[in-house]
């Protein structure tokens, strides 16, 4: 009985043996899950081994506390899936919204953080344009409040301050209706929009008025052609557009002075 024990263990640390040294415990495949703001390439320099790398010797926490200094990043957990694959599921923050400058388009997350531009057009999110300060935050906490259906049939996002009404904003819808609303109410009642739309019918054009109550005005009526003919008084361009520009120059000459040293 003890001779067939001693030969049991034997075996398995043979086999453990095996396994160690041998490319058995190599790790095969690494996938990630969950991400898509940031990208894979990301991610993998972030964790910290790769492929190749021994199943056993892999730091899991350490990968997990990398990963989550990215902005983006909201949870992350990175698992060994034996006998060779590991996988990293991610949770980032959700695209709220994007900033356009030079072809570059910056998502705003939902925690009111900016990420670095990709040149992708957008997808399920509005482009906003001349928010700063607390109008930025303002509009980023009523684009949290907004149902995720409603939040992405809207195209774009002005800021249009006039004299009587400073937190006036111009939206326009991807189904073709303009809203002028007041950024502080504006989710409450762009919540009920598939309502509204509904009650104005599909193949109705106009301006959606949402400042003050909430009235519909056909683009051939007087108040439409007022509220356009004195909607476009746009504010200076944004601070915040100013500094990503302002970065991606510095960028620029940073890689035109390499590329010069290069050369010489």
């Amino acid at each position: 009985m003890y001779i067939g024990i001693i030969i049991f263990l034997i075996l398995l640390l043979g086999v453990l043996l095996w396994y160690v040294f041998s490319s058995a415990s190599d790790v095969k495949e690494i996938s990630f899950e969950g991400n898509s703001l940031v990208t894979e390439a990301e991610l993998e320099e972030r964790i910290g081994f790769s492929t190749g790398d021994k199943m056993f010797s892999i730091s899991a926490g350490k990968a997990e506390d990398n990963v989550e200094l990215l902005p983006v990043i909201k949870e992350v957990s990175v698992e060994r899936d034996w006998p060779n694959n590991v996988t990293v599921n991610v949770n980032e923050y959700k695209a709220i919204a994007y900033i356009n400058s030079e072809d570059l388009y910056f998502p705003v997350l939902e925690n009111s953080r900016i990420q670095r531009g990709y040149p992708s057009a957008p997808r399920n999110a509005p482009i906003i344009y001349n928010f700063e300060g607390e109008e930025f935050d303002a509009l980023v906490a009523a684009l949290n409040e907004i149902e995720v259906d409603i939040l992405e049939s809207i195209s774009e996002i002005y800021f249009r301050p006039t004299d009587n009404s400073m937190r006036r904003i111009h939206v326009f819808m991807n189904d073709g209706q303009e809203i002028v609303a007041d950024y502080e109410t504006f989710s409450d009642k762009m919540n009920y929009y598939i309502g509204i739309r509904q009650e104005i019918g599909e193949e109705t054009g106009g301006i959606i008025d949402m400042e003050v109550g909430t009235s519909y005005l056909p683009y051939d009526s007087a108040d439409a052609r007022e509220i356009k003919d004195n909607i476009y008084n746009e504010p200076s361009q944004a601070g915040y557009i100013e500094d990503i520009n302002e970065a991606l120059d510095g960028v620029r000459s940073a890689l035109g002075e390499i590329d010069s040293a290069a050369e010489e």
